[in-house]
Order: structure tokens, then sequence, then C-alpha cells
């Protein structure tokens, strides 16, 4: 079932495969729809500028069903319509070669070698791929032979052993086949479907398209416009290409589909999160509020006398329930930039120290609780920096309350300032545990926490230094991190310096 090739043929043959397969590689590569993927094969097996075949009909595989059903039939007139259309795509693509060539001529920018490369590729690559899909519906998919073919589906059967002498239908065949066969009708006999068989000619290939899972889909191709002929060697090792090809333009397109279905259904779930965690802060808030006040007219007996040991009690009550305020505070925090996408902030000249003595009342309970000191070291004149005022309180008291949690009874806490080329630093340094090397990546993490048991000595979600990256992000701040287990750790933010205008 093959025919040779002469000499001058194979030449050719040769110089229109290195045309076609450049236009089909660059259209497939630079196609990331599904349809589209279908319609560039299509479209190239029975394009004169691609394959050349007469005629091409798809069947699609059903995973649920294992079915392969008919859904397009791309065919060729007469033999008058094919040179027709060749003389059309000739004169259209010497067009858009006249009209990139003008489009540089009146445009020139300054680019260099490898930009001119890069641009022409991405031009080259669009235009290539918008051809063969436009060429694909210009062949009128919505044809007779399409209405047709949509009204069959055959079972591809279970992959299974073989038993000698079974006869299987063409498409349970094709559960064996990971190659293109060329085939005849006569001596297939009654394992192709007469339906189907009115549709093709005495000889045909078959190229079964397989992801790395499941069969994808099956075409048969023939050239019925040339007196039907069996399909020669050549020819069936172009098609061998051509379905590898194929087959991996749907398993790119079918993997990135599903990437992308995996991201936004992980969008979803973190917006679910963010907005559960926002509600149910809300919720917990106005409790802890009103058991605050009565504990606080409880202690200081505005609603009568209280002996020492339930003023013990309820000193203990004020204390955890400040912890959960402390906790509720933060979750709101995160949750509502999570829910809005971003944080509002209103950048100006700020003056850092004098945020830094309003938020030091903040941290008084804490601080006080273990006798740590907070102590700002100004060597220099600090100088304003660009940001926001409300940001940057809520950055010192997440990195401050961290310095002290971690810190021991009796510690000192340092903030310095040091002016650095058009910046401020501004360094928040303890000498409590430190963190080891390898979790310093992760610290930044919503609900990270460094030590994860249920015996660990520090409360906390780990949300301080999420809601601190989520600000200096807002405010064009950054942060850097050095730390030692067991000498402490030092937080240096860096934002720009006030230069009398908006940055």
């Amino acid at each position: 079932m093959s025919l040779s090739l002469s000499p001058e043929q194979q030449l050719k043959r040769l110089r229109n495969q290195i045309s076609w397969v450049t236009r089909i590689s660059t259209a497939l590569s630079s196609t990331n729809n599904l349809e589209d993927v279908i319609s560039v094969v299509l479209a190239g097996l029975v394009s004169p500028t691609g394959l050349g075949y007469s005629q091409v009909l798809y069947f699609e595989y059903d995973r649920e069903s294992h079915l392969l059903r008919g859904k397009y039939a791309l065919y060729h007139e007469s033999s008058e319509s094919v040179e027709e259309l060749a003389q059309e795509l000739e004169e259209e693509t010497r067009f858009m070669e006249e009209r990139a060539e003008a489009g540089e001529q009146a445009n020139p920018l300054e680019r260099t070698d490898e930009q001119w490369l890069e641009a022409e590729a991405a031009m080259h690559s669009l235009t290539s791929s918008a051809q063969w899909v436009t060429l694909f519906q210009r062949l009128n998919p919505e044809n007779e032979v399409t209405r047709k073919l949509e009204k069959m589906a055959f079972p591809m059967g279970p992959l299974k052993e073989k038993a000698e002498g079974e006869s299987l239908s063409l498409f349970e065949l094709l559960r064996y086949w990971r190659a293109p066969r060329a085939l005849s009708l006569r001596d297939l006999g009654g394992a192709v479907p007469p339906e189907l068989a009115e549709l093709l000619p005495e000889y045909f290939v078959v190229v079964p398209l397989h992801s790395q899972k499941f069969p994808r889909a099956a075409l048969l191709v023939d050239r019925r416009l040339e007196h039907s002929r069996p399909i020669c060697k050549e020819e069936l090792r172009e098609m061998e290409w051509f379905a590898r090809q194929a087959s991996i333009a749907i398993e790119n397109v079918e993997v990135s589909s599903d990437l992308s279905r995996a991201y936004k259904e992980l969008k979803q779930l973190d917006q679910m999160k963010s907005n559960f965690l926002s509600t149910i802060s809300h919720e917990l808030r106005t409790p802890l509020t009103a058991i605050g006040g009565f504990v606080e007219l409880l202690v200081e007996e505005r609603i009568g006398p209280i002996n020492e040991n339930q003023r013990s009690l309820l000193s203990r009550v004020s204390k955890n329930t400040g912890h959960l305020s402390r906790l509720v505070n933060d979750l709101i925090e995160v949750a509502e930039i999570a829910a809005e996408g971003a944080v509002e902030v209103e950048m100006s000249a700020v003056e850092p120290l004098a945020v830094l003595m309003d938020t030091l009342p903040k941290l008084e309970q804490r601080r006080r609780a273990q006798e740590v000191r907070i102590i700002p070291v100004v060597e220099n004149v600090i100088p304003r920096i660009y940001t926001d005022e409300r940001s940057l309180g809520l950055i010192y008291y997440h990195l401050l309350d961290n310095a002290v949690k971690f810190s021991s009874e009796g510690d000192t806490v340092e903030v310095g300032f040091e002016p650095q080329d058009g910046s401020l630093a501004i360094s928040v340094r303890d000498r409590g545990c430190g963190i080891p090397k390898e979790n310093l990546e992760h610290i930044f993490l919503e609900f990270y926490q460094v030590d994860n048991t249920l015996t660990r000595k520090h409360e906390g979600l780990g949300l301080g230094l999420a809601v601190t990256k989520m600000l200096l992000a807002a405010t064009h701040g950054r942060i850097q991190v050095e730390s030692e287990p067991g000498r402490g750790s030092t937080f240096t933010v860096i934002f720009p310096v006030y230069t009398g205008r908006e940055e």
C-alpha cells in the first residue's frame, strides 16, 4: 500500500515539507485554545500550503461514555477549488508580508538585533495561527458531511489483550494503535461501519491522537481528489510527525487549561477563607468588647466590692480577653486586606520618630508584663520619609510586638534609624530566641509559626509579619531580616526619604 517517488518528486516534497512544517509548528506552538488547536490541525491537513489532503473527518473521544463522536468534516469540492484556494493563500501571504514591511518603514524604532528578531517572531507566530484558524472557517466546517458525522458515535472499547481470531471494529482497533496507519476499505472488510464507509474512498489514513492519560481524538484522512491513490511511505512519515505535533499541542493546551482552572479554584477558596475570617472576626469582636467592659467594671468595683481572690481571677480574665482581642484584630486586619485585594494608603511626608512615639503606648501592657524596655536609638538627624502614616504605625506595632514577645524578661528592644542613599532604614533589634536560617523564607506567610507545636511557649496566630509584608508592598517599602538562634533578630524596614514632591 505504498508508492515510491522519483528523485525530482522527493526534492519538491522536501521543499514543501520545510515550508509547511515551519508554518504548522509555529501555529501550534502559539495557540493556547483547544478549539483553535483543532482548527489548525484540520486546516493544516487539507490546506494546499499544508499536507494537501482532500478530506479529513474528525472524531472526538468522550471520556465518560468511551465513545468516539463525529464532530467535524473538512474537505475540498474539486481540484479546481484547491487551485483557487492556493492562489488566494499565496496572495494573502504576500499582502501580509508587504503590510509588515511597510509598517516597519513607517515606524522605525531603535531596537537591537535580538529585539527585532523577537518582534518578528512574535508577529509571525500570531499571523500564522490566525491564518490557519481563518482557513478552517473558510472551508466551512458546518457542511453536509459534518451533519452526517455528528450523528455518528462509535464505542472505542477498553484496552485488553486481543484474543486470537477476535474481530474488532476500526474504532476498537484504535485502542491498540499509537501511530498513523494507511488502510484500505477492501482490506478492512466489515471493520468499518457502513454509514462511515459511505464517506470514505478506497484508501485513507487513520490518525490516532493520544494525550499521556487517554485517547483524545481520531482523524480519517484521504486523497479522494487524486483518484483515491494509496498513501506512500513518505506521506505516512509526514503524517507521523504531524500526529506527534498535534498530540503535543493538545496535551499542552489541556495542561494549561487544568492549571488555569486549578488556579481559579484556589483563588475562590482563598477568597472564601478571607470572607470567613472577616465575618467571624467581626462577630467575635463585639462579645469580646462587652466582656472586657464588664470585667473592667467589676475590677474597679463600680457595681460593688470584690475580695482579693475575685480580683485575681478577674485580672486573669482581663488579660486573656485582651489577648483574644489582639488576635481578633490581627485576623480582621489580614482578612480585610486579602478581601479588598489591596491596602488603602495615603502617601505623604511622615516623621518616623513621631509615629514610633505614638505607637509605643499601644504596646505598654505587653511590654510591662514582660518587663522589656523599648529604646529608640537616635544618632543622626532622622529625615522624613514618603509613606502612609497609619501603615507605618501598624508596621511598628507588629515588629515591636513580635520583638517583645520573643524577648526574655528584662531584655531591651532597640529601634534604630540609619539614613542611606535616598532612603531611611528603620531597624527593630531584639535579643530573643532568634530564628533558624531554614525558617526565614517562611516567616512572612499567613499563620506561619516557627514553633508550631501545641506546647509552644509564645502565643499568637503568626499574622503580624504577614500584615507587615502587605503594608510594605502597598507603601513602596521593603524589609530585611537578620537572625541567629540564641542571639536575637533584627528586622529592618526601608522607605524612600521625602524629597518635597510626590514620588
